[in-house]
């Protein structure tokens, strides 16, 4: 069989097109890789390793300092908090999540990220979604399958694009992601925001930022009690939690049973960084 010549669509290498054995026999439709191997080794899986926030997967310092003493340390973003529950379970929370925990319930910070956000993640996304490569959604694409195996029970919700964004990249970045992936996936959110974008906002206006979305009775009403919203990168939670807490007070106001539902934040990558 002569198959055609491809080449990597992020460094442009030609790529090896191997017809493996088993898919001579399978009746799925014949797909390829898309990047090299050289571009899919920088590509790491997320993996929680040492001392971690419980809540949003972030590496933290394990520390003895009460919360108490952690009150207006507030350019240290690196210091862990340790919280001990009622049943003696020592539970490690990131500085950011400590002061969710003022506001939200500790079910809805829970969130998952797919990807390390390393030098590569860095330029694919700028290139992806703020110079709209298009094309580049596909890089993500067999790594987001292999997440969605464990979650296809859950219903994916992706989070709107600012009118803004559109006219400019002209798609929605996340749903792009997901589409490529086959990942079944619906929006249920208006957006209701300022425009600005979060990569323009430095940290404290993101924690500071007001309520950007508002919820769709109708579309709510075909939401399942297992949800995923799913967005590109978490810094600080603080857009993920804006929407979880939408669905969170409407299942309330349908008189649902609020404890049975679960509501899963997950990010294609988990941004470490905490200088901004």
């Amino acid at each position: 069989m002569n198959l055609p010549i491809k080449n990597c669509i992020w460094c442009n290498s030609v790529l090896p097109l191997e017809l493996q054995f088993e898919q001579l026999f399978s009746f799925k439709p014949l797909t390829f890789a898309n990047i090299c191997k050289e571009c899919w080794q920088q590509i790491l899986p997320y993996k929680e390793a040492g001392d971690t926030c419980r809540a949003c997967g972030r590496a933290v310092n394990k520390s003895d300092v009460s919360y108490e003493a952690m009150q207006g340390i507030e350019d240290n973003f690196q210091f862990g908090f340790v919280r001990v529950s009622q049943t003696g379970f020592e539970e490690i929370f990131c500085y950011d999540c400590v002061r969710w925990l003022e506001v939200y319930p500790r079910t809805l910070l829970e969130h998952k990220a797919v990807l390390q956000y390393n030098d590569f993640f860095r330029e694919w996304l700028y290139r992806y979604k703020y110079q709209g490569d298009f094309r580049l959604r596909l890089v993500m694409r067999d790594f987001l399958q292999e997440f969605y195996r464990n979650y296809v029970d859950y219903q994916w919700l992706i989070l709107p694009s600012s009118p803004n964004s559109m006219r400019e990249r002209g798609f929605n970045a996340t749903a792009a992601l997901l589409e490529a992936a086959d990942i079944p996936c619906m929006c249920p959110f208006e957006y209701i925001g300022d425009g600005q974008k979060q990569a323009q906002k430095d940290r404290l206006s993101r924690l500071q930022m007001r309520q950007p979305f508002a919820l769709s009775d109708k579309i709510f009403e075909k939401i399942s009690q297992k949800i995923i919203v799913f967005d590109d990168v978490y810094t600080t939670g603080r857009t993920l939690l804006h929407a979880k807490s939408l669905l969170r007070e409407k299942d309330q106001q349908e008189a649902y049973k609020a404890d049975n539902i679960s509501i899963i934040g997950v990010s294609l990558a988990r941004d470490q960084q905490l200088k901004d």
